[in-house]
C-alpha cells in the first residue's frame, strides 16, 4: 500500500513589511532600487509623476508582498491604505473602484488583468486622475512593464508610465531556500539546508 502523504493545517499570519522582503542576490540593485521608490512614496507627501510606482515582474517575484508592506507602512503613518488585488475582484466590476480617491495610498495588484475590458481600462484612468488630483498615491504591479500590456487607452498607458516603473528580479535557488527556511522559522520549525534546498 503507497504511503498517503499528509499536509499540515498550519497557516501564518504573514506580517508583510519592507523589511522582511527579500531582494534577489542576483540582481540585488533592482530590487532595493524598487524597496526604496515605494517607502519614499508613502513617506513623503508626493505630487505628480512622483506619486505613482509601478512594479512588475515574473510571478512569485514577491510583487503582492511589497504592495501589502506599503499598506501597512502607510497604516503605522496614520495613513488610510487599500490593497486591491485585481486578479480576484475582476468580476465585482469596475464600481470597486468608486471611493479610491479618498485613501491616502491605493494599491492595485494586477492590473493587466483588465486588459481585455474596456470598462475596467476607462474607470481605472478616471480613478487615477482622482487620486492624483486629490493628493493620493498609487502603487501598481503587473508581470510586465506597461509598454508590453497593449493597453487600449493611450492616457492609461501614459498614466501608468508617468511615475517609477521598477522590475522586480526573480529569486535564485538559494535566495528561493532562504526564503523558504525562514519562513518555517516564523512558524517555529526547523527546516535544515538539505530538505529546504530538494523543496
Amino acid at each position: 500500500m503507497e504511503a498517503k502523504q499528509l499536509t499540515l493545517g498550519v497557516r501564518v499570519a504573514e506580517s508583510y513589511t519592507l523589511g522582511n522582503f527579500l531582494v534577489s542576490s542576483d540582481d540585488s540593485r533592482r530590487g532595493r532600487l524598487a524597496v526604496s521608490a515605494i517607502r519614499r512614496l508613502v513617506n513623503r507627501p508626493l505630487s505628480g509623476p512622483d506619486s505613482m510606482v509601478h512594479c512588475w515582474g515574473a510571478k512569485g517575484t514577491g510583487k503582492s508582498h511589497l504592495l501589502m508592506a506599503a499598506c501597512n507602512l502607510a497604516g503605522e503613518q496614520g495613513l488610510s491604505a487599500g490593497y486591491f488585488p485585481l486578479a480576484e475582484f475582476i468580476h465585482l466590476g469596475p464600481g470597486l473602484l468608486q471611493n479610491l480617491h479618498s485613501l491616502d495610498l491605493v494599491c492595485l495588484d494586477d492590473v493587466q488583468t483588465v486588459l481585455a475590458h474596456r470598462t475596467w481600462q476607462e474607470a481605472l484612468l478616471e480613478h487615477f486622475n482622482r487620486i492624483l488630483e486629490e493628493g493620493g498615491r498609487l502603487l501598481s504591479s503587473s508581470p510586465m512593464p506597461v509598454p508590453e500590456m497593449s493597453l487600449e487607452l493611450p492616457d492609461l498607458n501614459s498614466r501608468l508610465s508617468w511615475g517609477g516603473s521598477f522590475q522586480i528580479p526573480e529569486l535564485s535557488n538559494a535566495d528561493k531556500s532562504l526564503l523558504l527556511r525562514d519562513r518555517c522559522a516564523q512558524l517555529g520549525m526547523q527546516l535544515g539546508y538539505d530538505a529546504a534546498d530538494y523543496l
